[in-house]
């Protein structure tokens, strides 16, 4: 059981990195950001899938120890020293898993605080909540937040109320709730977080592009500027917290013409696919025989153990077979 946790945290770690990769080198400096999201999104769901596949290859592979000479105790002793660090690392992952859990609840519940101290406003049928929040402006799926400051400011709160629109009528939280329980379960991983911030830099910059259609481009990044955030919701879809920067150039950037996107690298995201779900799928079967009587046996220990009759028992690809039968050293 120790080990299925390690190799599925391992394999979807690589699978996540392997796919986030493939990103940076063929599909970021595209502007199709619909495409960008749906792509980052549903590898992080994949790369958590992808271990659990099973591939069923080499049936007929035979898995043989040359040598009769095996020192009984010696494996028996390597076999509890994997087993203790094994559980060392498993305790490490679990610590960190109950801190970052922790986390994304203590920020969901934050919300839910703020939403019962806010009060409660309807504009063209959309629920605005106004609260003292230190946020801003945000949303959170159906609703939108803003500080008593703007909800005055008749010149910026169009802007304000369009960009947060846009990530409502997009379903963005969906993006960031998954994101951010991807980036808890394997906090260890660093791409996690780089993958969670290019989910976020797209989202973003899709809201902006679909306020840019309506309102001038200009008075938009003032009000941006304006009434910048100090992310404290990492859930939540936050005006102008993100890439600030990074957004005006893009809003500049954008013109009515869209670029011409190769569809022949969004056509590679299938062999990458496929590459990723074979050599990270989850166990690899081999038969396994026994070379006395040469019919598989399997078993369901971990590890590395011998039974009463000095027959060794060893892991291949997270199957366990009869491998060898030890035979009686002389005493000497």
């Amino acid at each position: 059981m120790t080990n299925d946790i390690l190799i599925f945290l391992l394999r979807g770690s690589m699978s996540a990195s392997i796919l986030y990769l493939f990103y940076l080198l063929m599909l970021r400096r595209h502007s199709n950001r619909i495409f960008s999201r749906f792509y980052l999104v549903l590898s992080l769901f994949f790369a958590a899938l992808v271990p659990l596949i099973d591939i069923e290859i080499f049936k007929n592979s035979i898995l043989i120890l040359e040598s009769n000479e095996v020192d009984s105790q010696h494996l028996v002793t390597n076999a509890k020293k994997v087993t203790h660090i094994s559980y060392l690392f498993i305790v490490a992952y679990f610590l960190g898993l109950v801190f970052f859990i922790s986390r994304f609840f203590i920020s969901l519940f934050s919300i839910l605080r703020i939403t019962g101290k806010a009060e409660k406003h309807f504009i063209e049928g959309h629920r605005i909540l106004v609260t003292p929040s230190a946020n801003p402006a945000f949303s959170f799926f159906n609703t939108i937040y803003v500080s008593p400051k703007i909800f005055t400011d008749k010149v910026n709160l169009p802007f304000i109320l369009a960009h947060e629109l846009a990530h409502k009528n997009h379903l963005h939280s969906i993006d960031m709730v998954l994101v951010n329980l991807y980036c808890a379960i394997f906090w260890f991983n660093p791409i996690s977080y780089l993958i969670r911030r290019e989910v976020v830099t797209a989202i973003e910059h899709q809201a902006d592009q679909q306020v840019c259609q309506t309102f001038d481009k200009k008075n938009y990044i003032e009000t941006l500027l304006k009434y910048q955030t100090i992310t404290r919701l990492s859930i939540a879809n936050q005006f102008g917290s993100h890439r600030l920067i990074d957004r005006i150039k893009q809003i500049g950037t954008t013109s009515g013409k869209k670029k011409k996107s190769s569809w022949l690298s969004f056509a590679y995201c299938i062999p990458v696919i496929l590459i990723v779900t074979f050599f990270l799928g989850g166990h690899v079967q081999a038969a396994i025989a026994e070379l006395e009587t040469g019919k598989a046996e399997k078993c369901e220990c971990e590890g590395i153990h011998l039974t009463p009759d000095n027959k060794v028992i060893v892991e291949k690809q997270g199957k366990y077979g009869l491998v060898q039968t030890l035979e009686e050293r002389p005493s000497k």
